[in-house]
């Protein structure tokens, strides 16, 4: 598999946890984190997952609790309501924004 691909591959792959049960986003998380991939690019993807972690996941303070994420889980994981079939945002004015970018 070609470096390009393997990078887009499993960075989707943290961005999928959008689709995981509520319950299961953070030992998911550690999951994916403790596989090949992320182990082999461990120092180039250092922020990137830090970034992740303080906004979506939570990071660890200096006792190795985890701390709350910026956002809470239930507040951006999507599984339920994709599989509610559910509007998947509450944003009033994208149907004036994608009024507007079609005419």
């Amino acid at each position: 598999m070609a470096i390009g691909v393997e990078y887009s591959l499993n960075l989707k792959m943290m961005i999928a946890r959008a689709f995981v049960p509520v319950a299961d986003v953070v030992a998911s998380m550690d999951e994916l984190l403790a596989s090949r991939f992320f182990r082999d690019h461990e120092d180039e993807l250092e922020e990137y997952v830090e970034y992740f972690h303080k906004t979506w996941i939570g990071s660890f303070d200096v006792r190795g609790n985890r701390k709350a994420p910026r956002l809470p889980i239930p507040n951006w994981n999507c599984r339920d309501s994709v599989l509610l079939d559910e509007a998947k945002t509450y944003n009033y004015a994208e149907g004036f924004n994608r009024a507007f970018n079609s005419s």
